[in-house]
């Protein structure tokens, strides 16, 4: 669509060509002066035109690189997080087999204690049977992170195993 600047000299240029072909040497200078300045005005317009598409086409082109690049970038940090998340894991497992090596040492010795205090008294209090304790304990401690395995335990009962334990004897 042709601007108003243009509109404005086809027009003009319309008048003098009619006055050019009557024969007015005047207006034929000027009709000359009228097409350069529309072929002018034309050529400005469409690389004005031409410009602001590239500009829309850099600035397209430059937010698929910064796109390109924060994929990139995260694709890197998942990786990196993947790694990461593999070694914890690997360290939990090692840490739980330490713990289950820890919980049949204790409840080993636990059990032991129970049937000595039984054999010497003839019974022994509730208290000495670790296993609920251990129980409670491990919900107490584990609760955040494997909510459906056990309900928690007690207020009371919330406390580090060795407390919950040192119940000795009676």
């Amino acid at each position: 669509m042709p601007s108003e600047v243009v509109i404005q000299l086809e027009a003009k240029r319309q008048q003098l060509a009619l006055d050019a072909q009557e024969g007015d040497r005047e207006a034929e200078k000027a009709l000359r002066q009228v097409e350069q300045q529309i072929a002018q005005q034309r050529l400005q317009e469409e690389r004005q035109a031409l410009a602001e598409r590239e500009r829309a086409e850099r600035a397209t082109a430059e937010e698929q690189a910064r796109a390109r690049s924060r994929r990139l970038e995260l694709e890197a940090q998942v990786a990196a997080l993947g790694r990461e998340r593999a070694a914890r894991a690997a360290a939990v497992d090692q840490v739980t087999d330490a713990l289950v090596a820890a919980l049949e040492a204790l409840l080993e010795t636990t059990n032991l204690l129970y049937t000595t205090s039984v054999a010497l008294n003839g019974s022994a209090p509730q208290s000495l049977n670790g296993h609920g304790m251990v129980e409670d304990y491990l919900s107490w401690r584990l609760r955040p992170y494997v909510r459906a395995l056990v309900p928690p335990p007690e207020r009371t009962r919330r406390r580090p195993l060795a407390e919950l334990l040192a119940v000795g004897p009676r």
